[in-house]
């Protein structure tokens, strides 16, 4: 507590009051008439005012003086009080971040806590992207999105991604929600524009999650326009660090350059994490968001497209041994580029085995019979990336042929991913 200014500021008071030259008020001059000359009585006059002058003068002081004492007094004890405040609050914080690191110590996010919660320490993520083309008429219930063939038994970790969103987004979540049932909360949801991205985890899961943050990004020429970019999520799960992104790159089959681009500007502006700390900072480049996570998972509508003809794709898909879609694959422009180093450096994409998810009469299994007969092409995609190697298993990649409300079909990846014990460092 600094006071010593108070003490200064009385003294200086003080002394203004009781030693000033008062010598123009004391000495003031009374005329008199020449006629009147009382001699004695003009100066017991004189004397009188001089006399009441000062008395005034010193009350007056005195009650100055009096006022300001009070006034300090006052800043004094509001001082003391938010001293005293802020010395609680300081204590408060730093009591409540020793019991949390109590906790951990403990085991709250330790590996025995790690053991008993997930005895393979592993987590089951189901991760889907569906391009909505805008569509309100959604079935009751989302059994063929959430639950496709061959991803029958639940998971730990719902994270759904939407690209041109329909116009409820709240009915949206609410359908998600009644298909999952009560076992699974909202962990999170957010909206860029017509990006959404919503998040469901096992109830019993949720106290071991972090905070969860969320970051955007728009790769339109005017950033009003939020129907391009990249909506994101990330948060710590006992030690290790998870980072969802939900995108949709530029249209059309030979913007290629830009889809890099729109790629390159996310993992440079999107930035994550904002307080929740980095579990290893060793490795993060400020330049690129997806080195600052342990788990990083890329889905969307990508928009990369077969590099060949209507006429030729067709003539592919005519003749394709079972599920082998590798005659398709080499005119893929994703896989092009990846290969070239151009995007995606350290990702993986689980093997395709499902058709072209795009471009769909909607309501059918026919592919676009418009004037413009688009070429079927893989235009949705999950793809992965860790920092340490095999922590990531895809246990299933594909698509879901019964979602038929959208020119799109939407596309899921079943991972099981490897869980580290925390530590006081994510709180």
């Amino acid at each position: 507590m600094h006071f010593q200014p108070f003490i200064v500021f009385l003294v200086l008071l003080q002394q203004f009051l009781y030693s000033s030259d008062r010598s123009s008020l004391t000495q003031t001059e009374i005329l008199v008439p020449d006629e009147f000359q009382f001699g004695d009585v003009e100066a017991t006059i004189e004397e009188t005012i001089e006399e009441t002058i000062e008395e005034t003068i010193e009350e007056t002081g005195l009650q100055l003086f009096s006022s300001v004492i009070v006034m300090v007094l006052l800043m004094f004890i509001c001082q003391l009080g938010m001293d005293w405040y802020s010395s609680y609050t300081s204590q408060t914080s730093q009591k409540k971040l020793l019991e949390a690191r109590i906790l951990v110590a403990e085991g709250l996010l330790g590996e025995d806590e790690l053991e008993r919660c997930l005895p393979q320490k592993n987590l089951r993520i189901f991760t889907a992207t569906w391009n909505m083309s805008g569509k309100k008429d959604l079935p009751d219930r989302l059994d063929d999105l959430l639950f496709p063939s061959g991803a029958k038994s639940a998971q730990d970790l719902y994270v759904i991604g939407v690209q041109e969103g329909g116009p409820d987004r709240q009915e949206w979540e609410y359908r998600l929600q009644r298909t999952l049932g009560h076992r699974y909360i909202l962990l999170h949801s957010a909206a860029h524009g017509v990006l959404y991205l919503t998040l469901f985890i096992r109830r019993e899961l949720v106290w071991y999650c972090s905070e969860v943050e969320c970051a955007a990004v728009t790769t339109r020429m005017f950033p009003m326009i939020k129907t391009k970019g990249a909506l994101a999520a990330s948060f710590t799960f006992f030690g290790t660090s998870f980072l969802f992104v939900n995108v949709h790159f530029a249209a059309g089959d030979s913007t290629v350059k830009k889809r890099i681009q729109n790629y390159h500007k996310i993992i440079k502006d999107l930035w994550l994490p904002k307080n929740v700390p980095d579990t290893d900072p060793i490795y993060s480049d400020p330049n690129d968001v997806t080195s600052r996570f342990d788990e990083v998972f890329w889905f969307g509508d990508l928009n990369f497209r077969l590099s060949n003809s209507r006429s030729e794709v067709d003539s592919i898909l005519q003749n394709l041994p079972g599920n082998d879609m590798r005659s398709l694959l080499q005119h893929d422009q994703l896989s092009a580029e990846v290969n070239k180093g151009s995007l995606f450096k350290g990702f993986k994409e689980g093997e395709i085995h499902f058709h072209p998810t795009y471009k769909f009469d909607i309501g059918s299994d026919v592919y676009d019979t418009s004037k413009k007969q688009r070429t079927p092409s893989y235009t949705d995609r999950v793809l992965y990336k860790s920092r340490h190697e095999e922590d990531i298993r895809v246990l299933k990649y594909g698509s879901c042929p019964l979602m038929t409300q959208s020119d799109h079909k939407p596309v899921f990846g079943l991972f099981r991913v490897w869980i580290r014990p925390g530590s006081d460092d994510i709180l």
